[in-house]
């Protein structure tokens, strides 16, 4: 008698034992070429050969949604006072969406990136004083003003525990007569 050769799953339903993914196959063979008849002989050997071979399913796999991954670190704040951002983010690959999978977020926020922020450093920046532009030269005025010119300029105040300024708000040159020595013009007559 001769064996009949032929593939068949380990398991039933099918050429491979998975619909899905991959699975694995077994060489069975039947003893019907021909069939035993009339007092012969059955074919002598095992019908199942023991030794599998891999083999993929024929289905497409469902839908896969995706999932958030966790969230990056926050970055460094935007400043350093007066209030600044932090962001950080996270992505939908965690699995990734497949076959027509949703993104990550829902039906009506569908996102692959999902970002937040954080209001940080809102202490008040602090700032030295600083000076003001010098006002136009007064004149040099009579024997009580000391026949002096003065100019002057004011300080912008300092913020959050800053450093006043530094140096004079007045800057004050002894008078010259036109002959380059130190005196005060002679009043005006009226």
């Amino acid at each position: 008698k001769q064996w009949y050769q032929r593939r068949v799953a380990i398991t039933a339903g099918g050429e491979c034992s998975v619909e899905c993914g991959t699975g694995f196959t077994q060489r069975e063979r039947s003893c019907d070429s021909p069939a035993a008849a009339y007092g012969g002989q059955e074919c002598i050997g095992d019908a199942v050969n023991p030794k599998t071979k891999k083999c993929k399913g024929r289905c497409r796999p469902g839908p896969n949604d995706g999932n958030w991954s966790e969230f990056t670190e926050w970055s460094k704040c935007s400043r350093q006072c007066g209030g600044g951002v932090m962001k950080r983010s996270r992505k939908c690959d965690n699995p990734k969406p497949k076959h027509g999978g949703r993104l990550c977020g829902g039906e009506e926020a569908e996102m692959k990136v999902e970002k937040e922020q954080m209001v940080c450093n809102e202490e008040i920046c602090s700032k030295n004083g600083s000076w003001g532009r010098w006002k136009k030269i007064q004149g040099c005025f009579g024997p009580d003003s000391g026949c002096e010119k003065i100019r002057q300029r004011v300080c912008e105040m300092p913020i959050g525990g800053g450093a006043p300024c530094e140096g004079d708000s007045e800057l004050r040159t002894i008078c010259l007569n036109k002959v380059g020595q130190v005196g005060c013009p002679a009043p005006v007559q009226l």
